[in-house]
C-alpha cells in the first residue's frame, strides 16, 4: 500500500498508516489558517493500518474510493474542528482521483469558494527538492512566521463537531465503545458486521488509544 523502497513512506510506516504524519502537517496548516495552535494529542487521528478486503469492497459497492484526509473546518460559532481519519470519497469530489504518492489540497474560502491543489508528495526527487529550499531559505536567515497568530479573532478549538462515519467491528465489545448519536444501516453477518451513523469527535478522541487494539476500522462516509 506504501512502497517504502521507493521513498513513498516513512521508515517507520506507522508515521503514514496511522494517520500520524497528516496529523502533524494538519497541525501547522491550522496554525498558518487560523493562527490557532492545537497540540496533537487533542485531535482525533485515526489511520488504515486495520483496512481489510471487506472495507474496500463496501467501499466499492457504494462506488466510493478510501482515502485518508485531514480536515479543518470553521464553524459558524467561531470555533475549528480538526481530525483525521479515512474517508469514502465519491467521484465528484476533488480528491478521488489522487492516487500512488500525489497529494491533493482543498481549500474553501468566504469568498472565492474551492481551490485545489494536486502534486507529488512523495519519493526521492519531491523530498529532495523540498530539502533543497529549506537549505536555501535557511542561508538567506528565513524565518517561519505564523502572522495570524497575532490576530485576535475570537476563534477556538473544539471536538463537538458530529460526523457520519463507517465502523466496520468485530465483535459487541468493540461496538460498545463507540456512543453513536444515531445509527442510520447496520449489518450483521457471521464475518462481516458494520454501522453507519453519526458520532461525536469527542467520543472519538476519548477511545483514540483503544482503537489501536481492536480489529475495528472506522471511516467518514457521507450517505
Amino acid at each position: 500500500m506504501f512502497n517504502q523502497g521507493l521513498g513513498f513512506a516513512e521508515s517507520d510506516p506507522v508515521f503514514d498508516m496511522g494517520g500520524l504524519d497528516a496529523l502533524y502537517k494538519l497541525v501547522i496548516i491550522t496554525v498558518h489558517s487560523f493562527g490557532v495552535y492545537v497540540l496533537p494529542c487533542e485531535v482525533f487521528n485515526s489511520g488504515i493500518s486495520n483496512i481489510n478486503g471487506q472495507d474496500m469492497q463496501f467501499a466499492c459497492e457504494k462506488g466510493r474510493k478510501i482515502k485518508l484526509v485531514a480536515q479543518v473546518k470553521k464553524n459558524p460559532d467561531n470555533w475549528l474542528s480538526l481530525y483525521v481519519m479515512p474517508r469514502m470519497v465519491s467521484p465528484d469530489k476533488y480528491i478521488y482521483n489522487v492516487e500512488d504518492e500525489f497529494n491533493g489540497v482543498v481549500i474553501k474560502g468566504a469568498f472565492y469558494d474551492k481551490q485545489f491543489m494536486f502534486g507529488k508528495g512523495a519519493g526521492a526527487y519531491p523530498t529532495g527538492s523540498a530539502v533543497l529550499s529549506d537549505i536555501t531559505t535557511r542561508s538567506y536567515n528565513y524565518r517561519y512566521e505564523y502572522k495570524k497568530m497575532k490576530l485576535k479573532n475570537g476563534l477556538s478549538f473544539s471536538n463537538q463537531a458530529i460526523v457520519p462515519v463507517y465502523l466496520r467491528y468485530n465483535n459487541k465489545s468493540d461496538l460498545s465503545l463507540f456512543r453513536f448519536e444515531e445509527i442510520r444501516e447496520r449489518y450483521n453477518s457471521d464475518d462481516f458486521r458494520y454501522v453507519t451513523g453519526l458520532i461525536k469527535l469527542e467520543n472519538l478522541q476519548q477511545i483514540k488509544s483503544e482503537l489501536s487494539f481492536r480489529n475495528v476500522f472506522l471511516a467518514e462516509i457521507y450517505i
